[in-house]
């Protein structure tokens, strides 16, 4: 029991770290991303809030899931945002081992069939570069996941968390801590790259979960005062 339980933990804080990356990574580099989902906070929780030491309760995170214009819990923009962060740079690249437990006919080609009793590897990175489903693959383009009302789509998805009876037990947390982390993080900053140190976007060690490679980024405060922020943030959690 420990160890399943140090296990869910183990894994689940690193593929969330790694996510957040992904997203620090994306604002940095895709500024135009960035805005979009800072106007749309801006609609809940106003610029002005950071003039105060007013406490961000977890009652005004629960408002931001409630943003106008989404048929979703969560804000279409900033939704869209975290979706297309973990198809651009998926955290487990190859995913993780299935087995077959009976023969698979693969209609998608031709007298294929997978075996009974086959090891068979979800290749997340290639779904993800799959350009009848995601057209211009390679682009950052969180749209893709918005429909002509501006709401997420419905009939396009991803496989973040593995698929079968082996998806991820913990997809529905990482969700919530990837969108409440960049929620927080574009609404104080505007992140851009450092014009010494440009991001390389293919800077990633290869393993079960990726991990980008060290990389610069600035951290500007949008409030433009600093102290009025760190006192905010400084208090985030109590009456939790």
């Amino acid at each position: 029991m420990a160890y399943l339980a140090g296990s869910l933990f183990g894994v689940g804080s690193d593929t969330t770290a790694v996510a957040i990356m992904v997203v620090v990574m994306a604002s940095a580099c895709y500024p135009k991303a960035q805005e979009k989902v800072q106007e749309e906070l801006d609609v809940v929780i106003s610029r002005d809030r950071g003039k105060s030491n007013i406490v961000i309760h977890l009652s005004e995170i629960s408002t931001l899931l409630q943003l106008p214009h989404s048929t979703t819990t969560t804000p279409p923009a900033d939704e869209a945002f975290m979706l297309e962060c973990l198809r651009w740079r998926p955290m487990t690249t190859l995913g993780f081992t299935h087995r077959a437990l009976t023969d698979i006919p693969y209609i998608r080609f031709s007298n294929t069939c997978i075996p009974e009793g086959a090891i068979v590897f979800g290749n997340h990175w290639a779904i993800s570069r799959d350009p009848s489903v995601y057209p211009n693959p390679d682009q950052f383009d969180p749209q893709r996941w918005l429909n002509t009302d501006g709401k997420i789509r419905d009939d396009l998805k991803f496989p973040s968390f593995g698929f079968g009876r082996r998806i991820c037990p913990g997809q529905h947390i990482a969700n919530r801590s990837i969108f409440i982390n960049a929620a927080l993080l574009l609404w104080s900053f505007k992140i851009t790259q450092d014009p010494e140190n440009p991001i390389d976007e293919s800077g990633f060690v290869d393993g079960v979960i990726v991990h980008p490679k060290p990389f610069a980024a600035c951290f500007e405060p949008r409030f433009g005062n600093e102290a009025a922020l760190r006192g905010v943030m400084g208090k985030y959690g109590e009456g939790l």
